[in-house]
């Protein structure tokens, strides 16, 4: 089906320093991608470098061919990339139903999509009228996808959803994200590599901001040696 989303030689910088130094890669339309890398090696940067979080001083980004870097963050979102933060990003005092409206980009928004958030996150449909705060973890997190699904975006970034979540929500949320993925592109960024295995299709690992590998998500959870290299999670093999 082609690119969605093309970053090319991308350089980004924090203050007084270079975090990413000419990432490129590109997003398939149609299938998940997941961004891999060690703790700082420069994926949640990348994913605001995307939206305009951060301050891109060379490279370019494309969705769909139009161009993103230089754009102002509200400008990116109406193009239709939904972002979910991996600190979640919900308002706590407000309800449910409340943060679900909140990220409509169009009066009616929730109600055409509804159906399809309720039915992915059934916990939200119960709960719709209560505050955000008081959801669990893993509702939070659900919360937080959800808000991303109320515009009928073309690609979500989606950053560390799994992160402090029990082993049987993470179980539950790679079964929600799988079924998502076949509604929308998603670039994912994940620590947890069974859950990354089982969702990608194509891994772009990054490493001290520079991309050292991009293939098929299948080679690298097959290749114990790769996953050691790149990613310092790779089992031994046994003798």
């Amino acid at each position: 089906m082609g690119s969605l989303l093309d970053v090319r030689d991308l350089h980004a910088w924090i203050g007084r320093f270079h975090i990413l130094q000419g990432v490129s890669f590109t997003v398939p339309a149609g299938e998940t991608t997941v961004l891999l890398g060690r703790n700082g090696a420069g994926k949640t940067t990348t994913l605001r470098a995307i939206m305009g979080l951060v301050g891109v001083r060379q490279g370019s980004v494309r969705l769909a061919g139009q161009e993103l870097a230089g754009r102002r963050p509200y400008e990116i979102a109406q193009l239709g990339i939904g972002y979910v933060p991996e600190d979640r990003g919900i308002f706590r005092f407000l309800t449910v139903e409340e943060n679900l409206r909140v990220a409509e980009r169009s009066r009616g928004a929730l109600k055409a999509r509804q159906d399809l958030i309720y039915g992915l996150f059934p916990d939200l449909a119960r709960f719709r009228q209560r505050k955000a705060g008081h959801l669990s973890g893993g509702q939070q997190q659900m919360l937080a996808i959800a808000r991303a699904l109320v515009d009928d975006n073309r690609l979500l970034l989606i950053d560390e959803p799994t992160k402090g979540l029990a082993p049987i929500v993470v179980q539950h949320l790679t079964e929600t994200l799988a079924e998502i993925a076949r509604h929308v592109t998603v670039l994912l960024v994940e620590q947890n590599f069974a859950m990354a295995a089982r969702l990608g299709r194509t891994c772009v690992v990054i490493d001290a901001g520079r991309v050292v590998h991009i293939g098929p998500m299948d080679e690298l959870a097959a290749s114990p040696e790769l996953q050691q290299r790149w990613l310092g999670v790779g089992q031994q093999k046994a003798s």
